[in-house]
Protein backbone atom coordinates (compact mmCIF):
# COMPACT_ATOMS: atom_id res chain seq x y z
CA UNK A 1 0.00 0.00 0.00
CA UNK A 2 1.72 3.47 -0.82
CA UNK A 3 1.14 6.95 1.10
CA UNK A 4 -1.94 7.81 -1.00
CA UNK A 5 -3.92 4.49 0.04
CA UNK A 6 -2.71 4.19 3.56
CA UNK A 7 -3.94 8.03 4.05
CA UNK A 8 -7.12 7.35 2.17
CA UNK A 9 -7.77 4.34 4.10
CA UNK A 10 -7.47 6.15 7.76
CA UNK A 11 -9.67 8.86 6.42
CA UNK A 12 -11.73 6.42 5.36
CA UNK A 13 -12.23 4.68 8.86
CA UNK A 14 -12.60 7.86 10.66
CA UNK A 15 -15.29 8.93 8.14
CA UNK A 16 -17.33 5.74 8.83
CA UNK A 17 -17.29 6.27 12.39
CA UNK A 18 -18.60 10.09 11.94
CA UNK A 19 -21.93 9.10 9.66
CA UNK A 20 -22.28 6.23 12.31
CA UNK A 21 -22.27 8.84 15.32
CA UNK A 22 -25.38 10.16 13.53
CA UNK A 23 -28.91 9.66 15.14
CA UNK A 24 -31.77 7.54 12.53
CA UNK A 25 -33.18 11.26 13.30
CA UNK A 26 -30.77 13.04 12.33
CA UNK A 27 -29.93 11.14 9.23
CA UNK A 28 -33.87 11.07 8.48
CA UNK A 29 -34.29 14.65 8.94
CA UNK A 30 -30.94 15.25 6.54
CA UNK A 31 -31.88 13.32 3.40
CA UNK A 32 -34.95 15.44 3.66
CA UNK A 33 -33.02 18.80 4.31
CA UNK A 34 -30.80 17.98 1.15
CA UNK A 35 -33.63 16.54 -0.93
CA UNK A 36 -35.25 20.21 -0.81
CA UNK A 37 -32.08 21.82 -0.88
CA UNK A 38 -31.53 20.57 -4.10
CA UNK A 39 -34.72 21.10 -5.74
CA UNK A 40 -34.85 24.84 -4.54
CA UNK A 41 -31.39 24.83 -6.36
CA UNK A 42 -31.06 23.30 -9.17
CA UNK A 43 -32.77 25.13 -11.57
CA UNK A 44 -33.81 23.22 -14.87
CA UNK A 45 -34.18 19.55 -13.73
CA UNK A 46 -32.56 17.20 -16.28
CA UNK A 47 -34.69 15.07 -17.51
CA UNK A 48 -32.42 11.62 -16.64
CA UNK A 49 -30.83 11.87 -12.98
CA UNK A 50 -28.77 8.59 -11.68
CA UNK A 51 -29.66 7.84 -8.03
CA UNK A 52 -28.14 5.49 -5.84
CA UNK A 53 -29.97 2.98 -2.93
CA UNK A 54 -27.70 3.62 0.29
CA UNK A 55 -25.84 1.10 1.74
CA UNK A 56 -25.11 1.34 5.40
CA UNK A 57 -25.03 5.22 6.71
CA UNK A 58 -24.91 6.73 3.25
CA UNK A 59 -27.05 9.59 2.92
CA UNK A 60 -30.68 7.97 1.82
CA UNK A 61 -30.92 9.69 -1.51
CA UNK A 62 -34.67 8.31 -1.75
CA UNK A 63 -36.82 11.55 -0.64
CA UNK A 64 -34.78 13.60 -3.62
CA UNK A 65 -35.46 10.34 -6.43
CA UNK A 66 -39.32 10.43 -5.03
CA UNK A 67 -39.47 14.28 -5.47
CA UNK A 68 -37.71 14.27 -9.09
CA UNK A 69 -39.95 11.41 -10.16
CA UNK A 70 -42.72 13.39 -8.89
CA UNK A 71 -41.64 16.41 -10.76
CA UNK A 72 -40.98 14.37 -14.29
CA UNK A 73 -37.83 13.31 -14.10
CA UNK A 74 -36.49 10.03 -15.11
CA UNK A 75 -34.73 8.17 -12.32
CA UNK A 76 -32.32 5.35 -12.91
CA UNK A 77 -30.03 3.41 -10.31
CA UNK A 78 -26.44 1.85 -10.93
CA UNK A 79 -25.96 -1.16 -12.07
CA UNK A 80 -22.52 -3.44 -11.43
CA UNK A 81 -21.76 -4.84 -14.46
CA UNK A 82 -18.19 -5.92 -13.83
CA UNK A 83 -15.50 -5.38 -10.92
CA UNK A 84 -13.12 -2.93 -13.16
CA UNK A 85 -15.76 -1.44 -15.17
CA UNK A 86 -18.05 1.58 -14.85
CA UNK A 87 -21.92 1.74 -13.42
CA UNK A 88 -24.29 1.45 -15.63
CA UNK A 89 -27.84 2.73 -15.18
CA UNK A 90 -31.12 1.46 -15.37
CA UNK A 91 -34.97 3.15 -15.19
CA UNK A 92 -36.20 3.02 -11.73
CA UNK A 93 -39.69 3.90 -10.34
CA UNK A 94 -40.58 3.26 -6.62
CA UNK A 95 -42.91 0.49 -7.33
CA UNK A 96 -39.91 -1.42 -8.83
CA UNK A 97 -38.75 -4.76 -7.20
CA UNK A 98 -35.37 -4.58 -6.50
CA UNK A 99 -33.28 -7.30 -7.26
CA UNK A 100 -29.86 -8.66 -5.33
CA UNK A 101 -26.66 -7.90 -7.44
CA UNK A 102 -22.96 -7.97 -7.02
CA UNK A 103 -22.89 -5.29 -4.64
CA UNK A 104 -26.67 -4.26 -3.21
CA UNK A 105 -29.82 -3.61 -5.12
CA UNK A 106 -30.36 -2.76 -8.70
CA UNK A 107 -33.57 -2.42 -10.73
CA UNK A 108 -34.95 -5.48 -12.53
CA UNK A 109 -33.30 -6.67 -15.65
CA UNK A 110 -36.18 -5.52 -17.64
CA UNK A 111 -36.36 -2.13 -17.19
CA UNK A 112 -34.16 0.60 -20.13
CA UNK A 113 -30.78 1.19 -19.46
CA UNK A 114 -30.09 4.94 -19.51
CA UNK A 115 -27.17 7.61 -19.87
CA UNK A 116 -27.41 10.08 -16.77
CA UNK A 117 -27.67 13.93 -17.26
CA UNK A 118 -26.67 14.17 -13.62
CA UNK A 119 -25.14 11.71 -11.54
CA UNK A 120 -25.77 11.63 -7.63
CA UNK A 121 -22.97 9.88 -6.02
CA UNK A 122 -22.45 8.77 -2.54
CA UNK A 123 -19.34 9.14 -0.29
CA UNK A 124 -17.81 9.35 2.81
CA UNK A 125 -15.77 12.38 2.67
CA UNK A 126 -15.33 15.66 0.73
CA UNK A 127 -13.72 18.86 1.21
CA UNK A 128 -14.09 22.16 -0.48
CA UNK A 129 -12.63 21.98 -3.69
CA UNK A 130 -15.13 19.46 -4.35
CA UNK A 131 -13.31 16.54 -4.48
CA UNK A 132 -14.43 13.16 -3.14
CA UNK A 133 -13.53 10.64 -1.15
CA UNK A 134 -15.76 6.72 -1.80
CA UNK A 135 -15.52 3.70 -1.03
CA UNK A 136 -12.18 2.70 -2.86
CA UNK A 137 -13.54 0.38 -5.30
CA UNK A 138 -13.47 3.11 -8.15
CA UNK A 139 -16.80 2.52 -9.65
CA UNK A 140 -17.69 6.35 -9.33
CA UNK A 141 -14.53 7.10 -10.72
CA UNK A 142 -15.10 5.11 -14.14
CA UNK A 143 -18.27 5.89 -13.96
CA UNK A 144 -17.73 10.20 -14.31
CA UNK A 145 -14.74 9.39 -16.61
CA UNK A 146 -17.20 7.66 -18.77
CA UNK A 147 -19.92 10.42 -19.01
CA UNK A 148 -17.63 13.45 -18.81
CA UNK A 149 -20.66 15.90 -20.37
CA UNK A 150 -22.91 14.76 -16.79
CA UNK A 151 -23.18 16.97 -13.80
CA UNK A 152 -21.79 15.20 -10.49
CA UNK A 153 -23.28 16.05 -7.27
CA UNK A 154 -22.40 14.22 -4.23
CA UNK A 155 -24.84 13.72 -1.53
CA UNK A 156 -23.49 13.48 2.09
CA UNK A 157 -23.90 14.55 5.81
CA UNK A 158 -22.31 17.74 7.09
CA UNK A 159 -19.80 16.36 9.31
CA UNK A 160 -18.83 14.38 6.31
CA UNK A 161 -16.68 17.62 5.72
CA UNK A 162 -12.65 17.30 5.58
CA UNK A 163 -10.08 20.41 4.92
CA UNK A 164 -8.58 18.06 2.05
CA UNK A 165 -9.02 15.10 0.36
CA UNK A 166 -6.32 12.43 -0.69
CA UNK A 167 -6.40 12.75 -4.58
CA UNK A 168 -4.78 10.69 -7.21
CA UNK A 169 -4.20 11.94 -10.80
CA UNK A 170 -7.07 10.22 -12.01
CA UNK A 171 -9.65 11.99 -9.38
CA UNK A 172 -12.23 14.19 -10.67
CA UNK A 173 -13.57 17.16 -8.30
CA UNK A 174 -18.46 17.22 -8.54
CA UNK A 175 -19.69 20.54 -10.03
CA UNK A 176 -21.57 20.59 -6.93
CA UNK A 177 -21.49 18.81 -3.34
CA UNK A 178 -24.95 19.51 -0.93
CA UNK A 179 -25.57 18.40 2.70
CA UNK A 180 -28.09 19.46 5.15
CA UNK A 181 -26.21 22.44 5.66
CA UNK A 182 -25.07 23.55 2.55
CA UNK A 183 -24.33 23.50 -1.15
CA UNK A 184 -20.69 23.94 -2.78
CA UNK A 185 -21.01 24.55 -6.41
CA UNK A 186 -23.33 24.48 -8.56
CA UNK A 187 -26.18 21.56 -9.41
CA UNK A 188 -26.70 22.42 -12.80
CA UNK A 189 -25.26 24.23 -15.24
Amino acid sequence: MNDLDAEKARLRADLRQRRKSLSVQQREAASEAVAQRFLDNAGILPPVVAGYWPVGSELDPRPLMHRLIHAGVTVALPVVAALEAPLLFRAWLPTDLLIEGRFGLEPPSDRPMLVPDLLLTPLLGFDADLYRLGQGGGFYDRTMALYPACRRVGLAFGCQEVPLVPRGPFDLPLHAMITERKIIGRITS
